[in-house]
């Protein structure tokens, strides 16, 4: 399959290159109007297949938190000695790896309600307590 962060990564910088007049430090436009054009325009782009590759090595997971992180700092105007996480609170976003429990809880519970009969036929899957699948992943 892979790694998603160099999938990912070159598709992220380049429409982050583009926004980057509106988002960039100087820019006079609000905080809260930057944020809605990251969570509307530049998190889809990292999350597009999240709810099936949710079992990520952290390693990858952590190389596209770093993007998200670049762009995040930007947005609020954080100097070098904030930590990311006092950015995230502030701004009140989810890290990646929350984010990415949420949709995957989502998907998964999201399989009932499927009207195709194809679908409906299948039968249920039940996480082993002791395998390390995706599903099991998430608490």
């Amino acid at each position: 399959m892979g790694k998603p962060e160099s999938f990912y990564k070159p598709k992220f910088r380049n429409v982050a290159r583009k926004l980057y007049p509106h988002l960039a430090r100087g820019s006079d436009m609000k905080r809260k109007y930057k944020i809605l054009i990251y969570t509307a325009i530049l998190r889809p782009i990292i999350i597009y297949g999240w709810p099936i590759w949710g079992a990520a090595a952290k390693s990858n997971i952590k190389k596209l938190e770093a993007l998200e992180n670049n762009v995040i700092r930007q947005i609020y105007k954080a100097g070098w000695c904030m930590r990311n996480e006092d950015v995230r609170k502030a701004i009140k976003l989810p890290t990646l790896k929350e984010f990415i429990k949420i949709i995957s809880k989502k998907f998964y519970n999201n399989e009932e309600n499927i009207d195709n009969e194809a679908i409906q036929q299948i039968d249920k899957y039940i996480p082993n307590p002791k395998s390390k699948r995706p599903r099991k992943i998430l608490p």
